[in-house]
């Protein structure tokens, strides 16, 4: 992904009000790892999703590409947006589903 689309912003408690009390370079450490983990989780959940939904059962997820803005499923190229609003989507859907069985079990 181009490094356009990401959006970077200091700290902020009226965002998140329970930041860690930062010395030096340590906020910088903690933030960057943080964001590290969180991007990595979202890659491995796309490519998961990716795989499923456009690689039938000949791609894994392990064979997902990302670049240049797009998903590369075997020889398919997919714009990144589109795999994002998909999977997206993917769990909207499913969250609706759960809301809707819990009402029904409820009563």
């Amino acid at each position: 992904m181009n490094f356009e689309h990401v959006r970077v912003t200091a700290t902020d408690t009226r965002k998140v009000a329970n930041t860690s009390a930062t010395v030096a370079s340590t906020g910088t450490d903690l933030n960057g790892k943080a964001a590290q983990d969180a991007a990595r989780q979202l890659r491995e959940r796309l490519a998961k999703f990716t795989a499923e939904k456009f690689g039938g059962s000949t791609v894994t997820p392990d064979q997902m590409r990302f670049a240049n803005d797009r998903v590369i499923v075997g020889t398919d190229v997919i714009p990144f947006g589109e795999v994002v609003q998909k999977a997206y989507l993917a769990r909207a859907i499913v969250v609706r589903r759960f809301l809707r069985d819990a009402q029904a079990l409820l009563g």
